[in-house]
Parts: C-alpha cells; structure tokens; sequence
C-alpha cells in the first residue's frame, strides 16, 4: 500500500467519523442501526406483512372524525358473505374455504371454522349463518362442482364445516329467502332442471324443466329463466308459472342478463353501441338511466321497486358482459340508489372520490332492513360495508 492510497484511506475513515457524528448531533442517537440506514434512504424496503393481521378499523368514524359511509372490512380474499344477526356478518374465504364473522360493533373478527378445502372460488351463505354453498375448481381452470356445507361442532367442540356435493353439472345454485331450501340448474341432455333441495328432509325435487341447457335463472317469486348472456347471441327471458311454464317477457337483446324483484323484472342488453336497462311490471315498461348487472344490484325490500346498484359514470361498450365475466375488463362503480317507477338514479357515493379505492362489485348483500350493503370488489375480492343515508 503506497503512501497516497493510505492517507485516502484515513481521511475516507475521518470523514465518515464526521459524519455519523454530525448526524447523530441533529437527529439524536436512533433506536437501531437499522436506522441510520433508512434514514440515508439505503435500508431494504422491502415491506413484510404478517398475514395473520387481517384487522381493517371497522370503526364507523374516522380519525378526522367524520362518519364513513364506506369502509373496508377485511384484506382476506372473499368468496361469499352474509349478515348474520343485528350486528354481525360472516364470510367465507376465497381458496381456502375457512368462514369468519365480523362484529360490527367491536370490528372484532372470529374464525368459525379451520375446515380446509381448496379452489374455493365462489360461496352463498344462508341467512341463519350455518349454512353455505361452497363452489370449487376439481383442478385450476377445470370443472368446478358445488357442495353445500353445514357447520357443526364435533365432540370436542370445534365447528368443522362438513359438506354434500351436488349433482356433477350443477350451477346457478342459490338458497331461497328462507334460507330452507336450495335452488340450483342442471343440464340433462338438450334441456336444464331447474331443482329445489329441501335442508330439512333432504329430498331433492324438479321445480320446472328448461327447454335448453345455456340457461340461468333469477330465482326469486316468481322465477325468471334466461338464456346464458353472451354479446354474441340475442337472449330472451322468460317468467316461470306456477305450473313451470314459461312466459316470454317482451323483447329480447344481445347480452341479455335478467334481475327479478317483487314486482318484475330487470333487463340490460346491448342496445345503439351502449348497454341499456329496461324494468317490466305487468303492462309497464320504466327505462332506467344506469346501466343494471344482476350481479352489482340488491333489491331493497323495505321500498316499493328500489335497488342499490354498482354502476359506472362512463357507459359500458364494446364487448358486453362477455368481457367483463372473463375479467378482460374492469368498471370503476359508484354506488345508486335506483328507483324504478321514477327511473331515477340517486348517486350515494363514489368509491374512488371518498376512500381513494376503486370498486368493481362482483357481489352484492342487503340486511334484513336494507340500511347496511356488503360487496365484494372484483379487483382484489376484498370485503367493503356500505351504510347509505338515504
């Protein structure tokens, strides 16, 4: 080592004495040497989540001390909720399968069951709670069957959830508003069987027979068939008699879906480039000034003809629903209040405006007095409550 490279040496360390010392002279003596790192900006910043700290503040006043409206309840991947009491919910995971319940009061959160099962990609949970359609992938991206599952505790006093498959084929399962039986769609052949599944007797029974098996039904009273939507094909709807007749429903539209309510029903098609949405009750016919999915509305019961809806300012175009089901696109919703007789649409809130998060609503709850909503972001399948004040 030569004589210039060993004064660089001692003045680099002399230097760098002086440093640290003037630093720890302005910002005081840190915690860790971590920490004078980070404060130079050259510590890893990698960011290291404890995936057991799920707990989102439920609160329903921020800390600037405002009332929101809207708020998000757990990071967990969400496949299927349901209100569950006055003040709480349950929810089933996404993958996993594992069911949870909020308080909404405390924003206490429970895990009800440790049953696991996997590609859980879909749930409907009754509204006792204790009982949930489970639907599965058999393999990524293959088939996927339906079960129905009932929570039990075992001799030790564990609730397990324990499971029933349905028929191989089933799809467009629901539970009725009684939470009693089970409705679902099987293909048989050239036509579909649409089944009621009683809980109590366990007896399984044809409701009515579709004359085609790419069908879907708005279950409800009465029931609604449709054909599966597609931009590519006209689609028709169809009022379901007590006898399982079919009445056609006025005119039929490219990507028709279908939303019954107590006193009709809702269809949007593609109609001049755009999607538009029509409500029938009887003779009646109310054009409605948002664009209505079946997946983004609840029905509230509580008033004459009203829905709380997901919808976008921008109109949809171009390839509906076709895009939107195989995740090609994504909608930045708000939040409506839709009244149909009046065909009127009140906004209530703007996702990205109030929490800075955009909402896709896959999925959509109301309780039992339509004044608390539970939805499901399609973006990242979290947990979001809306409390409206109408």
């Amino acid at each position: 080592m030569n004589r210039i490279t060993l004064i660089a040496i001692i003045s680099g360390i002399v230097l760098l004495v002086a440093l640290t010392w003037g630093y720890l002279f302005i910002f005081g003596t840190p915690d860790s040497a971590k920490a004078v790192f980070a404060r130079f900006g050259i510590v890893d910043t990698t960011v290291v989540v404890d995936e057991n700290d799920t707990r989102i503040d439920t609160s329903p006043v921020g800390a600037d001390g405002e009332v929101r409206a809207l708020r998000q309840l757990t990071l967990r991947p969400v496949a299927g909720m349901q209100f569950s009491g006055e003040n709480d919910i349950r929810y089933v995971e996404r993958g996993t399968g594992y069911v949870y319940e909020i308080d909404l009061v405390s924003g206490e959160e429970t895990q009800i069951t440790d049953t696991t099962f996997e590609r859980i990609i879909d749930a409907e949970v009754s509204v006792s709670g204790n009982r949930i359609l489970l639907t599965h992938e058999e393999e990524e991206g293959e088939e996927v069957r339906v079960s129905i599952g009932t929570i039990q505790k075992n001799d030790g006093g564990v609730s397990e959830l324990s499971t029933l498959l349905l028929p191989r084929g089933a799809h467009n399962a629901t539970f009725s508003d009684s939470g009693t039986e089970i409705y679902y769609l099987l293909p048989t052949g050239d036509t579909s069987e649409a089944h009621e599944y009683s809980l109590a007797e366990g007896e399984d029974r044809i409701l009515f027979t579709i004359p085609f098996t790419a069908a879907r039904v708005s279950w409800g009273s009465p029931h609604y068939v449709y054909t599966t939507p597609t931009a590519e094909l006209l689609g028709y709807v169809y009022e379901v008699g007590s006898d399982g007749s079919l009445t056609h429903v006025r005119e039929g539209g490219f990507g028709l879906t279908a939303l019954g309510y107590p006193n009709g029903v809702i269809t949007s098609t593609q109609r001049g480039g755009r999607v538009a949405g029509f409500a029938y009750e009887g003779a009646d016919v109310y054009e409605l000034p948002i664009e209505v999915y079946p997946e983004k509305c609840a029905v509230i019961h509580t008033r004459v003809s009203a829905l709380l809806c997901g919808a976008p300012f921008v109109a949809s175009t171009g390839d509906y629903p076709d895009a939107w089901y195989k995740g090609a696109i994504s909608f930045e919703d708000q939040l409506w209040l839709v009244l149909v007789q009046e065909e009127e649409a009140a906004l209530l809130a703007d996702p990205q405006n109030d929490t800075g998060r955009s909402i896709d609503v896959q999925k959509i709850g109301v309780n039992e007095d339509g004044t608390q909503f539970l939805l499901i972001n399609k973006n990242d399948n979290a947990l979001w409550l809306f409390e409206p004040i109408f």
